[in-house]
């Protein structure tokens, strides 16, 4: 299938609608709910299908099927990166797919652990992040993703078991205080609500929009402690199924689609964006007004696993400040002055080795990052949006 069919495909399965109503130069004026919330999970889609990182200004100014065809062709290299597919396994029953990135299997099996340096540091940033919050009154949490390999372990392969003592177990043990209470790594809830239906995609690394709303739904427990506010109800949602191309599945020859299932709004909540920087992923900021302008203020820093989460919580707040970064910006805080602060990172990143020397990627708030050179935007002038 040329690249064009699949994208084509991609916006229809994105949208809800049937391919043959998107031609090569449908736009989002054509299609309802093509807003930049959604253009951000359809780039996110095509990315992970493609196996590319598209350039960000310009996939922000791709508004049809054809110009987002065209820039994937300029950027995808020929065919899947031999190195990619080798980094994909496939489970014990011979359907659901697993990842080697980011040393995820080293991590779960415990071959890959902190230093008590490490360590330290982890813990020094949580409860350094934790304290400066409630010294202003403002509550802080704190969510880790758990990987597939550990909500379906009983799939993992022959040599692959999950280990008690790993990165994120080591690390909420070292948590005390306050901040322990404010720290979230919702495994059990994720596996044990597996009867309903798939909390993680068959060919995919991410949850599925169920999964996310099991973790949405422990943010919101921690938040109703501190604020007046409600989640979003199950009963206001309804189950759709459509084809997905997970971003294991497209490594696969052939690619593996599969059909899966989505929760979606009965009727949409209202929102309005304020303000965002066309960046997607690391750096990217968008502003949602909520439809009760009395309602708290919330600020959420995130990596790609609060996709699905972002539009169960934009009814929740009058204003929520959506910031795609690992590092807790403390000037974004000043300006913003928000009621929360919600922070959410996928397990792996605990003790990812990335670099020729296998540096950790460790988070270093302390050290003082700019959010002007971050975003692209002084975080002052943000604020006045």
């Amino acid at each position: 299938m040329e690249i064009i069919s699949k994208v084509r495909q991609v916006v229809a399965d994105t949208f809800g609608v049937r391919s043959d109503d998107i031609t090569e130069e449908s736009t989002p004026d054509d299609i309802d709910g093509w807003d930049s919330l959604a253009h951000a999970t359809l780039v996110l889609r095509l990315e992970r299908m493609f196996a590319v990182d598209l350039p960000q200004d310009e996939a922000a100014a791709a508004q049809s099927p054809r110009e987002l065809a065209e820039l994937i062709a300029r950027s995808r290299v020929a065919g899947v990166p031999p190195h990619l597919k080798e980094m994909v396994f496939i489970g014990r029953d011979g359907d659901f797919l697993f990842h080697r990135d980011h040393d995820a299997v080293e991590q779960i099996t415990g071959a890959s652990q902190l230093t008590a340096a490490e360590l330290s540091q982890w813990v020094a940033c949580i409860e350094t992040r934790h304290a400066w919050c409630a010294a202003r009154g403002i509550p802080y949490v704190h969510l880790i993703a758990p990987e597939k390999h550990v909500v379906y372990e009983e799939l993992l392969p022959d040599g692959i078991g999950l280990a008690k003592d790993r990165p994120v177990t080591r690390l909420f043990a070292a948590v005390t205080g306050p901040a322990r209470a404010s720290l979230l790594y919702p495994l059990q809830r994720l596996r044990a609500h597996r009867t309903t239906r798939d909390t993680y995609y068959a060919n995919d690394t991410h949850w599925t929009t169920y999964g996310a709303y099991l973790a949405y739904r422990e943010l919101m427990g921690v938040a109703q402690r501190h604020l007046p506010v409600e989640p979003v109800c199950e009963d206001a949602l309804h189950c759709v199924t459509r084809r997905h191309i997970g971003d294991l599945g497209v490594r696969m020859t052939p690619e593996q689609i599969t059909n899966a299932a989505f929760l979606e709004y009965i009727t949409p909540p209202s929102y309005r964006i304020a303000y965002e920087n066309k960046v997607f992923g690391r750096g990217s900021v968008t502003i949602y007004e909520g439809p009760d302008r009395t309602a708290p203020r919330a600020l959420l820093f995130h990596d790609s696993f609060s996709v699905h989460i972002i539009p169960y919580l934009i009814p929740v707040f009058s204003r929520l400040t959506a910031v795609g970064s690992l590092h807790m910006l403390y000037d974004l805080l000043h300006a913003e002055r928000p009621d929360i602060v919600f922070f959410e990172m996928v397990e792996r990143f605990i003790a990812f080795r990335f670099g020729p020397d296998g540096e950790k990627l460790l988070i270093g708030d302390l050290s003082g990052i700019d959010t002007a050179e971050f975003i692209g935007i002084p975080p002052q002038e943000l604020a006045r949006y």
